[in-house]
């Protein structure tokens, strides 16, 4: 969608959010209306959207057409925002339910549907999650079988509960040991583990020095920059756990649901402006043993593909990655918090070093060099000055640093094979 429609709307006329909501709505374009909602956070927050959309509805140039095209997108808004406050989500779904279609099979009906199955898949999860199996006896003894005899309904007096063995029930419930599972993303959302991803990369990536920069660039031969190489670690770490993730699953539908799990994941990284958590992600779905599965990608979802799509176009390297140095520049402008690309970092920084001599043709020193290296680095410094205010939790963040399960290259090849075995084509001997 041209954002300069609702940018030449008079301000007097109508407020340029609930122009710009207008045009979504009535564009009835999916994807620019998904791509608002990754992305207002940088200029509007949820509140806005839900008195912009008020104000929509209570307009009396909205028709029946227009107003189901605005309950719709606010099934799509459900949907697709994970983090929605418990009362505003609330006020959401009464102004979406305001319009009652009768016809089943429109598309405002599969979306009420759809939010119907997501909230309750969201309440089974929680409620499994809340269930706490018996530990371990803590002599080393495995607990293999427990019987609860005691449970019993109450008898007359003068009869003892062994007298009638009807009312008598026994249970048991068999507990094997296993070795401790691996880390499940399913069982989390991906707005949690994409914040805990953020505070780690944050973390790190702010932890590289400039000395640390110099030494890689100046004197690669001495090893001196440890900071960059736990970058490099980091990285090369996350894009082999997504591939080993997707690889190892149990079945074809778990694996399915992974890949999706971590496109969204990748979405919500790109929201929080963690590029690095992105390229991780991106780097693992497009390894040659995940991307070979072609019956696996076929079956997933448009929605995840479309976002994929655009999360590649976003971090292209077409035009020296041009739009990811837009944003990266409007995050220094603004000072907002970002985890940026080292490996972008240090390939300016080669380009600069190569492509300008030390010492001019007059024997003079070069100072356009230094002070482009001065300007990347203070740029890089200001960057990493802002910090995020997401809450630590400890488990996931535990899980992410320890509980990673990580296959060799070999291994991931192994699985993939095994799950989709190679095409072989017949060969067409010479014949005289």
């Amino acid at each position: 969608m041209n954002m300069n429609e609702f940018l030449s709307v008079p301000m007097e006329v109508e407020p340029w959010f609930v122009q710009l909501l207008k045009l979504l709505i009535i564009k009835s374009d999916k994807e620019a209306q998904i791509n608002f909602l990754y992305t207002y956070s940088q200029y509007a927050n949820p509140e806005d959207i839900f008195l912009a959309a008020e104000d929509l509805y209570l307009n009396t140039g909205f028709d029946k057409a227009k107003r189901a095209k605005l309950a719709s997108f606010l099934y799509l808004w459900l949907n697709t925002e994970e983090n929605l406050d418990r009362k505003l989500k609330r006020k959401v779904l009464e102004l979406a339910r305001q319009y009652n279609p009768t016809d089943l099979d429109s598309p405002i009906a599969k979306a009420a549907k759809r939010f119907r199955l997501s909230a309750m898949t969201a309440s089974y999860y929680k409620f499994r999650d809340s269930i706490v199996l018996p530990s371990t006896p803590r002599d080393g003894s495995t607990l293999s079988s427990v019987s609860l005899s005691s449970i019993s309904t109450t008898s007359s007096p003068g009869t003892s509960p062994t007298s009638s063995p009807r009312r008598e029930r026994r249970f048991s419930v068999s507990l094997c040991s296993r070795d401790p599972p691996k880390f499940d993303i399913l069982k989390y959302s991906s707005g949690s583990l994409a914040k805990q991803m953020t505070l780690l990369d944050h973390e790190l990536v702010s932890s590289v020095t400039i000395d640390d920069l110099k030494n890689k660039i100046f004197r690669p031969e001495e090893g001196k920059y440890e900071t960059v190489s736990n970058c490099s670690t980091r990285f090369n770490k996350m894009s082999f756990w997504v591939a080993t993730q997707v690889v190892t699953a149990s079945s074809s539908k778990t694996r399915v649901e992974l890949i999706e799990k971590l496109i969204a994941i990748s979405s919500k990284l790109y929201k929080y402006r963690n590029y690095f958590g992105v390229f991780e992600i991106l780097s693992g779905l497009h390894n040659a043993n995940v991307r070979r599965l072609k019956s696996c990608w076929k079956q997933v979802s448009y929605r995840s593909t479309n976002i994929l799509d655009r999360l590649e176009r976003a971090m292209s390297h077409i035009g020296n990655y041009a739009q990811y140095r837009s944003c990266i520049k409007e995050c220094q402008e603004k000072r907002t918090a970002s985890v940026p690309l080292v490996c972008l970092l240090l390939q300016d920084l080669t380009f600069i070093n190569d492509g300008n001599e030390d010492i001019t043709s007059e024997g003079k020193v070069n100072l356009d060099k230094w002070a482009l290296f001065g300007s990347c680095m203070a740029n890089f410094s200001r960057l990493m000055d802002a910090r995020y205010n997401f809450h630590k939790n400890i488990s996931i963040k535990k899980m992410l640093q320890n509980d990673l399960l990580i296959l060799p290259e070999t291994l991931l090849m192994k699985h993939s094979y095994a799950i989709e075995a190679r095409k072989r084509y017949p060969s067409h001997g010479t014949s005289f």
